[in-house]
């Protein structure tokens, strides 16, 4: 994930699936410094998007820890399935 407005490195976004694995999972890790601006529920949404286009399956899973609460909180849009 690269910020539009400094052209940064601030994360990472995609699916999930090694072997033993309960699903394909939509994950993503961003830097602490910009956590709460929204770029994880944006980056999941477009990354469901692709998703739901390009790869053949019925279900995405996010597996988060109920602790994180800031992750609990992404939401994945209108077809988040």
């Amino acid at each position: 994930m690269i910020e539009k407005a400094t052209g940064c490195v601030i994360g990472r976004v995609g699916l999930w699936n090694p072997e033993g694995w309960p699903g394909l999972e939509l994950g993503w890790v961003i830097r602490h410094s910009r956590w709460g601006n929204g770029f994880a529920t944006e980056a999941a949404q477009a990354s469901l998007a692709w998703a739901w286009q390009h790869v053949d399956t019925d279900h995405i899973i996010s597996i988060i820890d109920r602790h994180n609460r800031q992750g609990v909180r992404v939401q994945p849009g209108p077809d988040g399935r």
